[in-house]
């Protein structure tokens, strides 16, 4: 299905849509879980940087932020007309490290 199909489907269903509305919205319940570092981490002998951001940040987490991504872009499109290109996962990589890239190295401006 193409993107301005399911955005169109899901908007008529009012399944899934970007808004100020924040009625439905859950307060999840107070975090009790054990946190810190996973072992598969602590255990990487001098592991670098980039090898525990793809630990944590998978291709299918990349993917659904792609995908949703380009949905939005295409929910603006029918909204307000705005034209948009799409993403693919190697730009939201480069995209994503050049702004980890700015949070650790702080540049005058962007």
């Amino acid at each position: 299905m193409s993107l301005a199909r399911l955005s169109a489907k899901l908007k008529t269903e009012r399944q899934i849509y970007w808004g100020k509305n924040l009625e439905n919205v859950k307060i999840p319940n107070t975090f009790t879980a054990d946190c810190g570092l996973p072992e598969f981490i602590t255990s990487l002998d001098n592991p670098s940087y980039i090898q525990i951001f793809y630990l944590l940040i998978t291709d299918d987490i990349l993917n659904h932020i792609v995908f949703q991504t380009n949905l939005y872009s295409e929910q603006q499109f029918q909204t307000t007309g705005k034209t948009y290109k799409t993403t693919n996962i190697t730009e939201m990589k480069t995209f994503l490290g050049t702004n980890l890239l700015m949070a650790i190295k702080k540049y005058l401006s962007y």
